[in-house]
């Protein structure tokens, strides 16, 4: 069971393997062709608009559904709202500073 290690046993086959810079090179290539796709995909008018619409009619339908308690649920909604774009700038400001 004893197999003999040779000096040419150890060699890796360099055909199939990459080198780290080929690797890096590639992941780049990578990266600059999904940023390419993301300006086209990623942002959506018709898709917004349908949000904004669904989203117009959730709050309809809240109002309807607790007459009374509409105004908090909107105001804590609000709130919401404006504490997630909060936390984005403060997310964006510390990717900036890093």
């Amino acid at each position: 069971m004893n197999k003999k290690v040779t000096k040419n046993s150890l060699k890796k086959d360099t055909s199939t393997s990459k080198t780290g810079m080929e690797k890096g090179v590639e992941a780049l290539k990578s990266n600059v062709q999904m940023g390419d796709k993301t300006k086209d995909v990623v942002v959506r008018p018709d898709l917004l608009a349908k949000n904004f619409k669904d989203a117009s009619n959730f709050q309809s339908e809240l109002n309807k559904a607790f007459p009374a308690e509409y105004e908090t649920i909107h105001t804590l909604r609000k709130d919401l709202k404006y504490h997630h774009i909060e936390l984005s700038n403060t997310l964006n400001d510390c990717e900036l500073l890093a």
